[in-house]
């Protein structure tokens, strides 16, 4: 039987359809028939196994049908009622529902590649900070609408304009609501030059304690 695991920030469902030990990825499969590739890194932290017992198949209840007698005056006449009068025509929504998931997972898994530390702040609802070496380098606000990634604007404004301007240390926010290549390219950049300027920071302050440490000695 095919491993299943489910994602335990919203509980969806999907079945493994092979792993790629050499790249540490997997493709899962999910409910509604699409796929994805993900790191090993971003199914250990996001994702658990499906135990064989807690997957229950529900019998399927037969409802049996009821005959009903039909008027065919007033069949007839919501049939009129339902078609546009000519010169008028029906209001459709514009409103269209946009998947964070896929940035999401995009985005942790990038920062993980790059040796950041992802965890929660206190103060943070639905935020997901970058750290490495003890210290920040930037953080992530997401939700159902957007995922929005921010940074000092001094170290990323050179690698692109913010689309944001937020009162906080992290004052750059780039925000996305799709994955396309360019996306993808910009968060690499975005995540790449935050992280570069962190170590070259702690790499300085390492060197200026090691050499007040060896004054102190002498």
């Amino acid at each position: 039987m095919a491993k299943v695991f489910i994602n335990v920030r919203n509980n969806q469902k999907a079945t493994l359809i092979s792993e790629e030990p050499k790249f540490k990825t997997v493709i899962l499969q999910f409910e509604d028939g699409t796929t994805k590739s993900l790191t090993t890194a971003t199914i250990k932290r996001w994702y658990r196994e499906v135990k064989e017992e807690e997957i229950v198949e529900e019998p399927v209840k037969e409802i049996p049908k009821k005959k009903e007698k039909v008027n065919k005056e007033s069949k007839t006449e919501k049939i009129k009622d339902s078609v546009p009068k000519q010169g008028t025509s029906k209001k459709v929504s514009t409103k269209v529902s946009v998947d964070t998931q896929p940035i999401f997972d995009y985005v942790t898994a990038r920062a993980e590649e790059l040796g950041l530390e992802l965890f929660n702040p206190p103060s943070g609802v639905k935020v997901i900070a970058f750290k490495i070496g003890g210290k920040m380098t930037g953080r992530m606000n997401y939700s159902k609408k957007a995922i929005t990634l921010c940074f000092r604007e001094k170290v990323t404004g050179n690698v692109a304009t913010p689309t944001k301007t937020i009162n906080h240390l992290f004052n750059a926010g780039y925000q996305f609501t799709s994955l396309t290549t360019t996306d993808k390219k910009l968060i690499d950049k975005l995540l790449k030059a935050s992280t570069e300027a962190q170590v070259l920071v702690n790499a300085n302050k390492a060197a200026k304690k090691n050499k007040k440490d060896k004054k102190e000695e002498n």
